[in-house]
């Protein structure tokens, strides 16, 4: 295999492997070495060194700073020591530690804590547990799905959820997959975790029906799955949180139809309404500001009233309304066909309604439509190849868009002077928005 592409140039073949290796996506997963890559190999990717093999003095630094470069997703690096190097880790350090190598010039706090054993991995799982533990204080295992459900609806409480139960999981996996940190943790102890972390688990996956329809799972991938497939013995790879969509109906129905509190099924629908909103929120500017101030008015008069019929009920229509794209409001029917306009539209029309005093007409909408004609063509003109990362052509339409909207206030009859100059300032960050979205 070797022969055919490199011949006798074995430094061209070492050259080749590292690359591979040192590449994500590449072929090669795993390097076996004897006496090579201790110096000059830096491979931020690699995760894991195997060490079977007596190491000392400089060899037993070097081999051991393979794995510690930082790279995305990595969170340390992990050493399988079959020959007990460790032990003399503190004499290669020592060596070191003298006037004449000028490597003794730093705080022995500083790596007080770069080199982590069974004992420290215990305690860090310990307080990771705890960690995760400390966001349901006060609540019982007791209390229904429901109150573990909506002690989650936070979004900023959530989102620390999914953190430090990707944190937890990591660790618990790594305790189940090292026999030193496993015997230190102990089989009680371990047993309780797993349990908890099978319990958190499946809290996750109701609130992310509930509440985040989609979430980017890969940063739990990794630490999960070996957990799952160390512990858990299975025939088939089956998707428990697959994404539903309000637009399909048949979807949705299958969704709704359980024995949840109306309360719940109405949360489901609002966050997959949220969820496609929000990816056309450059897009249809006018429907998201439509839609968003009809679901914050509806879960206004829920938390009031607290009556889960007819939240659910309202929940329901405004489902039926945005997959037929009924609005309160809609577009000038003379830029209906002109989607570039329309976007442009929705986002100046929506911030003249929450940002100034004026009353929209249906003239002054007219008017509006209008400038979002030249609006369009002051972007078109100037968005040319590469233009979302060149400063000059963003400076261009800024100037462009400044005259159409001057332009605009002034045939609506509103001046604009340095008591309100950051309308147009917002007007235009917005518009920047839809242009880089839809250009």
């Amino acid at each position: 295999m070797v022969k055919p592409l490199f011949g006798d140039n074995d430094e061209k073949y070492d050259e080749s492997v590292c690359e591979d290796f040192k590449n994500p996506d590449g072929d090669i997963n795993v390097l076996i070495v004897k006496d090579k890559l201790l110096t000059g190999f830096d491979a931020p990717v690699s995760g894991v060194l195997y060490v079977d093999k007596s190491l000392k003095e400089h060899n037993l630094l070097q081999a051991i700073t393979r794995v510690n470069r930082v790279y995305k997703g990595k969170d340390f690096g992990l050493i399988v020591d079959y020959w007990g190097i460790f032990g003399k880790l503190k004499s290669a350090i020592d060596m070191y530690d003298d006037a004449e190598s000028q490597m003794n010039k730093y705080d022995s706090e500083d790596i007080e804590d770069a080199i982590l054993g069974p004992i420290d991995e215990k305690n860090k799982l310990a307080d990771l547990h705890s960690a995760l533990w400390s966001l349901f204080n006060g609540m019982s295992k007791d209390a229904t799905s429901d109150d573990w459900q909506k002690s989650l609806s936070d979004d900023e409480l959530r989102n620390e959820f999914y953190d430090k139960l990707k944190n937890f999981a990591n660790s618990l996996n790594l305790a189940l997959t090292s026999r030193s940190i496993f015997v230190e943790v102990g089989w009680d102890l371990i047993e309780k975790y797993r349990n908890d972390y099978k319990f958190f688990n499946k809290l996750r996956y109701s609130v992310i029906e509930r509440y985040d329809n989609t979430i980017d799972l890969s940063k739990y991938e990794s630490g999960i799955k070996n957990l799952i497939d160390t512990f858990v013995n299975a025939s088939e790879v089956k998707i428990i949180v697959e994404p539903v969509y309000i637009g399909d109906e048949e979807a949705m129905a299958r969704l709704l139809d359980n024995d949840d509190p109306n309360n719940v099924k109405a949360d489901k629908i609002k966050t997959r309404i949220e969820s496609e909103l929000k990816q056309i929120r450059y897009d249809d500017p006018l429907l998201f500001e439509d839609f968003s101030t009809k679901i914050k008015k509806t879960i206004a008069e829920y938390d009031t009233t607290r009556d889960a019929d007819k939240y659910f009920a309202n929940m329901e229509a405004m489902a039926d309304d945005f997959r037929h794209g009924r609005m309160t409001r809609d577009y000038p029917s003379s830029i209906a066909n002109d989607s570039d306009t329309k976007a442009f539209y929705g986002s100046v029309i929506t911030i003249m309604r929450s940002k100034t005093s004026i009353n929209v007409s249906h003239e002054i909408e007219e008017i509006i439509a209008n400038n979002s004609r030249n609006i369009t063509k002051a972007v078109s003109v100037n968005a040319k190849r590469d233009w979302k990362h060149n400063e000059v052509v963003h400076k261009q339409i800024h100037r462009a868009l400044d005259d159409c909207l001057f332009d605009m206030f002034d045939e609506i009859g509103f001046v604009i002077d340095n008591s309100n100059i950051e309308i147009i300032d917002l007007m235009i960050d917005e518009i920047m928005k839809v242009a880089v979205a839809r250009y």
